[in-house]
């Protein structure tokens, strides 16, 4: 009969457990002191060997012949433990028997002698699922329980089990397994299985195993159908996961603010994908390591991805300034939070989502104007000009008497020191400057003795700032008038209306 990977190669003694020492070698001192608990509670996520040791130390406990705390799988307690054939050994599903009944003929059953074996082993698994009344039921038994039964619960929520349950057990935290681990492990079991699994193709397994070796060798599993070599891209193919390119494609559109092709890839990905949500959480762990890259050095230590991978996700990264990743993926977490709350149209929320992304002038908060400057600062570090607005010249409709023009002076008033204005030839001059050009049409220019006056609207002054502009306006100013010290920025809307401003030029 067949039997799945995972079954056929469950670990049968403590050494054979892989990523789990901590727990294993602390089990096995017990079996060799002889100073085992009466219960155990071991947590953890699913695939880490939680119910695999618990049968382990079954077996180790009722062993006939022990061997360094490990059981020896040779006596026939131990292979009829192995085959599920001893009624003393009993692995309860708490799912299925959560009630107070359950619990009530336990707790009856317990108080008989074993039959054939030394110790009465009761391995409840997903021992959350059991209700608080038929805890409180079991609570006395497990607090005084008779010296020939063994408890040993597991479970993947350890926080739903009551305190009280809790201090009567020795707690074990199963972690999850590292990658490394889980990769030398599939390729060793591949190779006794004559699969022909290659390294890479192994890596990805243990990505989209997220620590579990059950999943890492169900998964290779599926994959042992499809003939020839088992690299990344076979993987990736025979697990069906051909989308996360498009998915990158995707991240990439938005890094370039294309909102057209980021309309046609959701199209495709909708149709693909039974369910869209799982395309927003695979966007959302890139943006996780697009941040990486941007704040880590050795950002590729902490990313998990493809070779292939590699070389696409730092062209994002360098496309996306730091503010503009964190504030596109609060949206998107948002969006994927409230996914499930969406009664219709969730196609369109996402194009919706999308469009806002590629352009952060549509959205407000802090996060928004953040990545709105931040996209400002490196346009104008790249020397890119940056499109301003222009006022409408159109006239209110009301009529009112217009001011008599004053006649032009034939002779411009001189500045404190003696010399006229020279707006035009210090704007020629700030042409040569990249960062500074694009800014030079909102600018006008007042010199009072030995200040020179850079007058300019708030936030283009705020920007301004920001670069240093008023000290690269000055050295420029200082070369066609020496006697100017100082330039200081100011705010149009701050100076007189009646102050002579942009003069003619010398």
């Amino acid at each position: 009969m067949y039997q799945a990977l995972y079954r056929k190669y469950r670990p049968s003694t403590f050494e054979d457990v892989c990523g789990q020492e901590h727990i294993t070698s602390v089990l096995k001192t017990q079996l060799q002191t002889g100073k085992v608990s009466h219960a155990y509670m071991f947590c953890g996520s699913r695939g880490t060997g939680k119910t695999t040791c618990a049968k382990i130390l079954a077996k180790a406990v009722n062993c006939e012949n022990p061997q360094n705390g490990e059981p020896c799988n040779e006596c026939p307690t131990c292979r009829e433990i192995q085959e599920d054939r001893v009624l003393d050994v009993v692995e309860m599903d708490a799912a299925s028997n959560n009630g107070v009944d359950n619990v009530r003929r336990l707790c009856d059953e317990v108080q008989y002698l074993p039959a054939e074996t030394k110790k009465r082993v009761y391995i409840i698994d997903e021992a959350h699922m059991i209700t608080p009344a038929a805890f409180n039921a079991l609570l006395k038994t497990i607090e005084e329980p008779p010296e020939h039964v063994l408890f040993i619960f597991a479970t993947t929520e350890v926080n739903s089990i009551p305190a009280t349950i809790l201090s009567r057990c020795q707690r074990f935290d199963f972690k999850r397994i590292r990658p490394q681990v889980i990769v030398d492990r599939i390729m060793r079991i591949a190779g006794l299985e004559g699969i022909q699994l290659e390294r890479d193709g192994a890596a990805v397994l243990a990505k989209l195993a997220d620590g579990a070796m059950r999943d890492a060798l169900s998964l290779l599993e599926a994959c042992q159908s499809r003939q020839g070599i088992l690299n990344a891209e076979a993987v990736v193919e025979a697990l069906g996961l051909g989308n996360r390119e498009m998915v990158l494609s995707l991240c990439r559109a938005v890094a370039e603010q294309n909102s057209t092709r980021c309309l046609h890839l959701i199209q495709q990905l909708y149709e693909k994908m039974s369910d869209f949500k799982e395309v927003i959480g695979d966007i959302l762990a890139i943006y996780r390591d697009l941040l990486v890259f941007k704040c880590v050095p050795n950002a590729r230590e902490f990313v998990q991805a493809y070779e292939n991978e590699w070389n696409e996700l730092e062209k994002i990264a360098a496309l996306l300034p730091q503010e503009t990743i964190i504030y596109q993926s609060k949206l998107i977490e948002e969006f994927y939070t409230s996914y499930d709350r969406i009664a219709s149209e969730k196609k369109a929320s996402g194009e919706i989502l999308f469009l806002r992304l590629c352009n952060p002038s549509l959205s407000d908060g802090a996060e928004a104007l953040a990545a709105r400057i931040a996209d400002l600062e490196k346009k104008i570090a790249a020397g890119v000009g940056v499109p301003v607005k222009k006022e409408s010249a159109k006239k209110p409709e009301a009529k009112t008497e217009e001011p008599k023009k004053k006649a032009p002076q034939e002779n411009p008033p001189a500045a404190e020191n003696g010399s006229y204005p020279y707006t035009v030839k210090l704007k020629n001059l700030l042409q040569s400057e990249a960062a500074l050009s694009s800014w030079l049409p909102q600018i006008d220019f007042l010199q009072k003795g030995d200040t020179l006056s850079i007058l300019t609207g708030s936030f283009a002054k705020g920007v301004l700032a920001s670069m240093g502009a008023q000290e690269k306006i000055l050295k420029i100013a200082q070369s066609l008038s020496p006697e100017i010290q100082k330039a200081v920025l100011e705010e149009k809307s701050a100076v007189a209306k009646n102050t002579v401003s942009d003069l003619d030029e010398l």
